[in-house]
């Protein structure tokens, strides 16, 4: 009776996480990786669910079944835990291992002996969430949720690694019967469901989590162009101010502002002009970096910050924007006609705030308006002295001299 409990117990668990998955994807249907994970606790349960009631050794098809179910359930999670922080799965790779540790397990069943079956299924295992821990460990890390996900991902692995060994140290020939009758499976079980349920909680959190960072995001960022409004750029530059200065490390600002904008209203329509912000906004999404923060402040002007950048480079940088910008056809606007836009150009200087160095790059845009449009102009011009330094340092001077 234990042992039919005791076979109930992970596959009950996995199939309530597979359905609270579906219902997550449910709310979240562009998320195609929490289906992934849907379908991994899916075929958990039913791998488990046919290992307890019809897998034995001198049922190679039925042994085979069982390891297909938990190999694709295996790679279809590690394939949504990439998917998920914007990484290349190598799924060949894993088919591959997984295919090895196939033949490995029917050539070396002999007998009722279950542990040449646990040797290469649990080495096979343990390899793949061996190689998925490193991989995220080193590129997908983002949050202390993931942080959380690798080092169940690690456990998971060190516990495949550790069962043959186990297997070895409680009994020297363990057919099915005695397997699933010993303390040994009893607490492989309760083990198993715990690791299980930690995992999913941890992807639980990590996907409510990307969906409260997405509702944010989508009460920050402009509907048009998807940069960030005013508010919210604002506050992610000081955030990048603060941080250079910490760190010393140059932070340059680039405004922009498209020539002429309300005569493209009054003589294309709004519906153009919006055309014209959205194919702006893209423009310099493409031409930036991941570091470098893009929003949309006004109805046709937009700022930029550059992290690590100089004067010289972000000046290059507004440049080639504005070329390019001035080589772009744009729908509902006549095919001879172009738009351009003019850029103001300043580099945080030492003790400086976010309020002084917009209103330098602003007054360098302005110059290039007043000096024809459709152009850069760089914001170069000597910090001025305070009067009281200014009197401080000649009195200084003086006293020197005398």
């Amino acid at each position: 009776m234990s042992s039919q409990i005791l076979g109930l117990f992970v596959p009950s668990i996995t199939l309530i996480l597979a359905g609270a998955f579906a219902a997550l994807w449910l709310r979240m249907r562009d998320a195609r990786h929490v289906l992934a994970f849907s379908g991994t606790y899916m075929l958990v349960g039913l791998g488990f669910l046919l290992f307890h009631y019809a897998a034995a050794p001198t049922n190679i098809p039925a042994m085979i079944a069982v390891h297909t179910l938990y190999s694709v359930a295996g790679i279809m999670m590690f394939w949504g835990l990439y998917h998920r922080v914007g990484l290349y799965a190598p799924i060949r790779l894993f088919a591959v291992i997984q295919a090895i540790t196939a033949v490995l397990m029917s050539v070396s069943i002999v007998g009722d002996d279950m542990r040449p079956w646990l040797y290469s299924a649990n080495v096979g295992h343990g390899l793949i969430f061996a190689l998925a821990a490193r991989d995220l460990m080193q590129l997908g890390i983002r949050t202390s949720i993931d942080k959380v996900i690798v080092w169940v991902v690690g456990i998971c692995s060190a516990m495949f690694f550790a069962r043959p060994v186990l297997s070895i140290i409680v009994t020297q020939r363990m057919t099915v019967e005695v397997y699933k009758s010993s303390d040994y499976y009893a607490l492989l079980m309760v083990a198993v469901g715990v690791l299980t349920l930690a995992l999913a909680m941890s992807i639980v959190a990590a996907v409510l989590q990307d969906q409260m960072s997405m509702v944010r995001e989508d009460s920050e960022n402009d509907h048009l162009t998807g940069l960030k409004m005013r508010r919210a750029f604002e506050q992610s530059a000081m955030d990048m101010i603060d941080r250079g200065t910490r760190k010393n490390v140059p932070v340059s600002m680039i405004v922009a502002d498209i020539d002429h904008f309300k005569q493209v209203n009054d003589i294309w329509g709004h519906q153009s002009g919006d055309r014209a912000i959205v194919a702006f906004g893209k423009l310099i999404q493409r031409m930036v970096r991941a570091d470098d923060v893009c929003g949309r402040i006004g109805g046709e002007e937009f700022c930029i910050m550059i992290w690590n950048c100089e004067l010289d480079p972000a000046e290059r940088l507004a440049e080639r924007v504005r070329e390019a910008f001035a080589a772009m056809p744009h729908d509902g606007i006549n095919s001879d006609v172009r738009l351009t836009a003019s850029f103001g150009v300043a580099t945080c200087r030492p003790q400086e705030g976010f309020g002084k160095l917009f209103a330098r790059a602003d007054a360098a845009l302005y110059r290039a308006k007043e000096a024809g449009r459709n152009q850069v102009l760089a914001d170069r011009r000597e910090e001025k002295r305070e009067p009281m330094a200014e009197n401080a340092a000649a009195a200084l001077a003086t006293d020197e001299a005398a």
